[in-house]
């Protein structure tokens, strides 16, 4: 990991910008990469294979201009976890 990669973080919707403000404070002189995915919202209705089609093309986004980390948020990102 290149130590001038960005984090990459994600949420399905605005809810992760209160955990994205806790990573800047916590990490003030890393770059950060959000997306916060509204318009797919809700996941909790979606299926595995949605979810997981969903998330996976959200991380080739994120990976575009190479982060060094990409962090999810909400549950349901996991979704496949029983």
């Amino acid at each position: 990991m290149d130590k001038t990669s960005p984090i990459g973080v994600f949420d399905s919707g605005l809810g992760g910008i209160s955990v994205l403000a806790e990573i800047h404070k916590q990490l003030p002189h890393e770059d950060l990469l959000y997306i916060g995915d509204s318009i797919h919202n809700p996941y909790g209705t979606k299926s595995e294979e949605e979810l997981l089609s969903l998330c996976l093309a959200i991380c080739d986004e994120l990976m575009l201009p190479g982060p060094g980390a990409v962090r999810l948020f909400q549950r349901h990102h996991t979704g496949l976890d029983r």
